[in-house]
């Protein structure tokens, strides 16, 4: 997330004119590093360090269902490392925005993955999303509500 927002910075600087060359230069080599940086991301790279900064926004991997398929079972690497850090961010950001995205993103994990309810349960996670279902915000609220949807429901199997 951090190179998805300072790439775009580091060449409108490079468009500017400087008195000094060597500001150019130094702006110039930071743009390419951060363009080397960003294209070898993977989208679960970007994902974690999205998560890893606090700031959760409406970018395309929270609402692709392909990368939910993909990645969910991920979350529970390095002892629910990232799960752990979503729930996290749901007990202790103020954030509408941050709030929303956490919640959609704890409903899509238990959307696509076989234990995820029972580890969501385990790290405190339903309780809190339960609690978004009174919050001020009504997008909060929303969000919240599809998630423990899909916390307490069954899917229908058919044989």
């Amino acid at each position: 997330m951090l190179v998805a927002k300072l790439l775009p910075f580091c060449k409108n600087l490079t468009t500017r004119k400087w008195t000094d060359e060597e500001i150019l230069d130094d702006i110039t080599f930071l743009r390419d590093l951060l363009q080397q940086s960003f294209e070898s991301l993977t989208t679960y790279d970007e994902y974690t360090s999205e998560l890893a900064s606090g700031h959760l926004s409406w970018s395309p991997v929270h609402e692709s269902e392909a990368f939910w398929k993909e990645n969910a079972a991920r979350l529970d690497e390095k002892d629910f490392a990232q799960l752990k850090r979503l729930v996290e961010l749901l007990k202790t950001s103020e954030n509408n925005t941050v709030l929303a995205v956490a919640a959609h993103d704890l409903g899509q994990y238990v959307k696509h993955h076989d234990r995820g309810k029972k580890f969501v349960t385990e790290l405190g996670g339903k309780e809190r999303v339960m609690e978004l279902m009174s919050h001020s915000d009504a997008d909060v609220r929303y969000r919240a509500l599809l998630s423990v949807q899909r916390l307490v429901s069954t899917p229908w199997v058919v044989a």
